[in-house]
């Protein structure tokens, strides 16, 4: 069993990680600073290997980025790190639920902002080896409020990612929206499904998403540590 969680570092609050055998008993804990300042978690998954992928969000009291890391299920140690950071400085991006799909890529649902300042829906296929996107789907309400994916979960029978997004408004927030993504190697559909829309799935809107790895003016990196060989 894998646990991520915000403990204290050096300076602010960093990422931790830890992994427990079916007793209970602690295998391996590790620390991972997201940020220089305080950092928050958000969401956590497992590859049949061993390896854990954690995601969240650096410096969130100032200008959040969205993070997802990739750390070994032998010792914890860092493998890669994807980060996405909005054009607006005082934004906070944050990647929230984690899942795989059938070819083991790393599904991050993240709450990016956008030129507005609010944050709107955008998931992310991870490559499991290298960290960076293979491909991203967006959807933003119709009024302007921050848009959050707060669950997501991969349908492997309809070869579908359901994302649960939840939108905050200052006076009256919209309801719920259950987002269904249909995820081909190229061009991402998205269908959007308003919690409280009774039509037929065939009557559903659909939207065509962008395939770019990140939107024009974002920065989207990561890089990759080589695995400790020993002695």
């Amino acid at each position: 069993m894998a646990l991520a969680l915000a403990v204290d570092g050096e300076l602010g609050i960093d990422a931790g990680v830890r992994v427990h055998a079916p007793d209970g008993a602690l295998v391996w804990s590790a620390i991972h600073e997201l940020g220089s300042l305080r950092d928050s978690v958000g969401g956590i998954a497992a590859d049949p290997s061993g390896d854990v992928y954690v995601s969240g969000s650096a410096n969130v009291a100032v200008d959040g980025i969205a993070v997802v890391l990739r750390v070994s299920g032998s010792d914890g140690s860092e493998l890669w790190r994807f980060e996405q950071d909005g054009p607006v400085a005082g934004t906070t991006d944050y990647a929230y639920a984690l899942d795989l799909d059938d070819q083991g890529r790393v599904l991050a649902a993240i709450a990016a902002g956008d030129e507005q300042g609010q944050t709107d829906v955008e998931l992310h296929a991870l490559d499991p080896e290298t960290g960076s996107s293979a491909w991203v789907g967006t959807w933003a309400s119709p009024n302007a409020v921050d848009d959050r994916p707060f669950a997501m979960t991969y349908d492997a029978a309809r070869g579908r990612v359901w994302v649960y997004v939840y939108s905050q408004a200052d006076l009256r927030p919209p309801p719920p929206t259950l987002l269904a993504f249909e995820p081909p190697l190229t061009e991402p559909v998205l269908v959007a499904h308003p919690l409280e829309f009774t039509a037929p799935e065939s009557a559903l809107p659909r939207a065509s998403c962008s395939t770019s790895r990140a939107r024009s003016g974002w920065r989207s990196k990561s890089w990759t540590r080589r695995r400790s060989r020993g002695p």
